[in-house]
């Protein structure tokens, strides 16, 4: 059977090997090629596996066409054509782009940062500072007297109104308030002792 891509492409043979190698050492008993051109030749022509290997090693000793590189002879053209050349394959156009969004499905809206979160009520602010400062500052009623009276205001403007600040207003009334009682404790402690010493 023809090999596809020409007959110089078809497998070496046996056969074919003894006559590249009759060619070889006819060429060297004629002085044409040295010891070692002779010696890499016949070292090749074992390992050639084509018919166009065999060519490449011969093909400049024996021009004859009828001598022992006839069998092994090719054409000029020795590189085997391109089955699919690249210009051969289909080109396909770029896929099409999105088209807008179909009806009913509204475009969702871009990102919103969150509202700022609501200050807490001044007063329970206010009632907190003069919880802690009774006790921080040595003010004692003068600091207590106003926790408690902006404690309860705090605390109804947030049942009325939402905002925050509860539990400031809270601590403030409870501060002021323990700071109250053991300011009247202390006082009726000093009227009781100053009263027995008399």
């Amino acid at each position: 059977m023809a090999h596809p891509y020409g007959p110089e492409w078809a497998a070496a043979g046996d056969a074919d090997r003894n006559r590249a190698v009759a060619v070889i050492r006819a060429a060297h008993a004629a002085g044409r090629i040295s010891d070692g051109d002779a010696a890499y030749r016949h070292d090749a022509v074992g390992r050639a596996s084509t018919q166009a290997d065999l060519r490449q090693l011969v093909g400049d000793l024996d021009t004859s066409s009828s001598g022992p590189s006839a069998t092994v002879a090719m054409p000029t053209n020795t590189a085997p054509p391109t089955p699919y050349p690249y210009w051969a394959y289909p080109v396909y156009a770029p896929p099409p782009g999105y088209g807008p969004p179909m009806a009913g499905y509204p475009i969702a809206p871009g990102w919103q940062p969150p509202p700022p979160a609501p200050s807490p009520e001044p007063t329970a602010v206010g009632a907190l500072i003069a919880g802690l400062g009774g006790y921080l500052f040595v003010l004692g009623p003068l600091a207590w007297i106003p926790g408690v009276v902006l404690g309860h205001i705090a605390v109804r403007r947030i049942n009325r109104q939402g905002r925050p600040g509860r539990s400031m207003a809270l601590a403030g009334l409870i501060l002021s308030w323990i700071g109250m009682a053991i300011t009247v404790a202390g006082v009726i402690a000093i009227v009781l002792t100053a009263g027995s010493g008399s």
